[in-house]
């Protein structure tokens, strides 16, 4: 925890670098230590992800980075100092900094951290953007921004991954600034993500922070190109953010007295560029992992692979209970009954998604307000878009938490009932995970609390577990002693994947043979390299390595 705290001062100093050049070369205007530290963040992702189509995300680059964050101080320090004396915070903000600093330093848990959150990271770390990258495995083709602005800072100054506390710090200080505390009734959300890079905490919180200023701080004309490129930021983070950029476009519309400049969708037209670009480069799919547009290319994943991300979307929205086929046949009525039914805290969730959008429906025919309306029309739609493609309620939180922020709002209610709900949802999350072990992943790797060793440094599992070995000209690395790639070196490969190369009768193969960087296609096995990736197999079955 103590050297978590040293490296979030070096990444704040860092990143707000990054945000007062934001202010120099774009010309926003703001007195907010944490829209500014947005912007940073935003510029930085922006630069890393450039970088990332030319080098990999290691050391020498991050150092680079660093330096330069540094240059505006010469001329804007002593305007950083007057900000940051003018935030005069409270006492019990810095304890609710120190309940997230105890908190993020507990060892990670969530399942995508191990197979697909550090397997990215670790990728780009070694490898950047590369061509037909989606080729290794789809889930390493979405390679988020959010994890190219982790794998620009993980080998200096956030070794441990811990981007999120971070994140959840500039929210907690923009609520302070703004003495906005209701939002702080959803702070207690970044509990389950501080110890991992997930990209859905920062869609959570920056989202809550959009919706607040544009429904209750009355933005004027100039604010609104910030907003137009952070919701286009996040939507480039995660598209099922699709309804924010489209909500702030249309309040923008709304605005009496407006002046319109072409120059406000110049940023956001461009980070939507960067991502279809990116899409294309590394998978020819503009919307990877949607299929529903293709760029033909000879380093295009095929078609069976594509069609899996789609079959395992559906097959989790109901737990794998059901065979795709089954699923295919559901009516409407069958949908919803078994989306509700489902075993433990799942219908739960589900139940509780639906009841908010009944009650926001009700709020919004009785305050008819033109901005809310839009707003819940958007996020409805979403939700009722993303329920034909997957159910899984992940995929719609973003939007509910926006909705029940407005019902809440709506609520009136001081201060120190915002400030007991986080106190008590930090013991409740603390004792929770420190006196039991919630679930095993796996033997190597359990949901466990606070130890002693978490005062000094955050939780971080190290398996480094695997085996060098070849199919035609690709060199890989494949996992041993665990179902996930975890921390192998790319390209990983796990048994499961190479079984499941072997019955579709291809494999990832190096455009040029002697450097990966130039690319990766799939090409049909050969006799040979079957008998190759049968022999592997069969060595790690038998036991023999």
């Amino acid at each position: 925890m103590l050297l978590e705290i040293i490296y979030f001062i070096l990444i704040f100093i860092s990143v707000l670098g990054w945000g007062l050049w934001s202010l120099i070369l774009f010309k926003f205007k703001s007195e907010s230590i944490a829209l500014t530290l947005i912007s940073g963040l935003i510029f930085l992702a922006v630069v890393l992800s450039l970088s990332a189509f030319f080098v990999p995300l290691g050391l020498k680059l991050e150092v680079i980075m660093i330096l330069i964050s540094l240059i505006p101080y010469y001329s804007k320090w002593r305007e950083v100092v007057h900000k940051l004396k003018a935030l005069k915070l409270k006492f019990n903000f810095f304890i609710i900094l120190g309940i997230l600093f105890m908190i993020g330093s507990l060892y990670p848990f969530i399942l995508d951290h191990f197979g697909y959150y550090i397997p990215t990271i670790d990728w780009l770390n070694e490898l950047g953007i590369i061509k037909g990258m989606a080729n290794i495995d789809w889930s390493i083709g979405q390679v988020s921004f959010f994890h190219i602005l982790q794998a620009g800072l993980d080998d200096t100054i956030d070794p441990f991954c811990r981007l999120n506390i971070f994140v959840s710090f500039i929210y907690l200080l923009y609520a302070y600034e703004r003495d906005s505390y209701k939002l702080l009734v959803f702070l207690p959300i970044s509990f389950m993500f501080l110890q991992s890079p997930s990209p859905d905490l920062m869609i959570f919180l920056f989202s809550l922070i959009t919706a607040n200023e544009l429904l209750y701080n009355k933005l004027s004309t100039q604010d609104y190109p910030f907003f137009l490129v952070l919701s286009t930021f996040l939507f480039i983070v995660k598209p099922i953010t699709f309804w924010l950029p489209a909500w702030v476009f249309i309040n923008y519309l709304m605005q009496k007295n407006r002046k319109y400049s072409y120059k406000y969708f110049l940023i956001p037209i461009f980070l939507i560029s960067l991502y279809l670009v990116k899409n294309i480069y590394v998978s020819s799919l503009p919307f990877f992992p949607v299929t529903i547009l293709k760029v033909s290319s000879f380093w295009m994943p095929d078609s069976r692979i594509l069609d899996y991300s789609n079959q395992i979307a559906a097959l989790l929205t109901y737990h794998t209970k059901f065979t795709l086929e089954e699923i295919q046949s559901f009516t409407l009525y069958q949908k919803l009954y078994y989306w509700f039914v489902l075993k433990h805290f799942s219908s739960v969730i589900h139940i509780l998604i639906v009841l908010v959008i009944i009650a926001y429906v009700l709020y919004m025919f009785k305050v008819r307000k033109k901005s809310e309306i839009a707003l819940g029309i958007l996020i409805i739609t979403k939700i009722i878009l993303i329920f034909n493609f997957s159910g899984q309620y992940r995929f719609m939180l973003d939007g509910v938490f926006i909705l029940l922020f407005v019902l809440i709002t709506s609520i009136n209610f001081n201060r120190k009932v915002a400030l007991g709900l986080v106190y008590a949802s930090a013991l409740i999350f603390m004792v929770t995970f420190s006196f039991s072990v919630i679930q095993n992943l796996n033997p190597s790797f359990k949901i466990i609390g606070f130890r002693k060793e978490n005062l000094w440094k955050p939780g971080k599992f190290i398996l480094n577990k695997y085996e060098r070995k070849k199919i035609g000209n690709l060199d890989i690395n494949v996992s041993t002693d665990y179902s996930l790639n975890f921390d192998t070196p790319a390209p990983a490969f796990t048994l499961h994947k190479l079984n499941y190369y072997l019955n579709l009768g291809i494999f990832p193969q190096q455009i040029d043979s002697t450097d990966i960087s130039r690319g990766i296609y799939s090409k049909p096995l050969s006799e040979t390299e079957k008998i190759e990736l049968l022999s592997i197999l069969n060595n790690y079955k038998n036991g023999s390595k």
